[in-house]
């Protein structure tokens, strides 16, 4: 998706990211227009954390077994709104549970 069509924006040229600040900004602006889009009551980082206690393993445990540091997963799993797919696959594999069933189950909701 472009600029364009993510911001809605008619004649605003699409950036050119060539600093490291304006590259800041950028991401600020979608983190801003992220925050608008409604929710869709798919709490995934509750979901992840609600597994973990019954497998009675902790964060500290699972960012060991898929390689990442413990306090940025832990910050990533209590925002619970926004995961990246491949966070999201190392997760699924490291506690054997589908959570793209999770979403999927709520696109056959709607």
């Amino acid at each position: 998706m472009g600029f364009i069509q993510l911001f809605g924006g008619k004649g605003i040229p699409e950036p050119q990211i060539t600093n490291k600040r304006f590259s800041a900004t950028f991401f600020y602006c979608l983190k801003l227009k992220l925050r608008t889009m409604p929710k869709v009551g798919i709490e995934i980082g509750n979901l992840i954390l609600q597994k973990l206690k019954e497998k009675d393993r902790s964060i500290a445990w699972l960012a060991k077994k898929i390689g990442c540091d413990d306090s940025n997963l832990g910050k990533t799993l209590k925002n619970g709104r926004f995961i990246y797919l491949d966070l999201l696959f190392s997760i699924s594999e490291a506690l054997e549970e589908d959570f793209f069933a999770h979403c999927s189950q709520k696109l056959k909701e709607k």
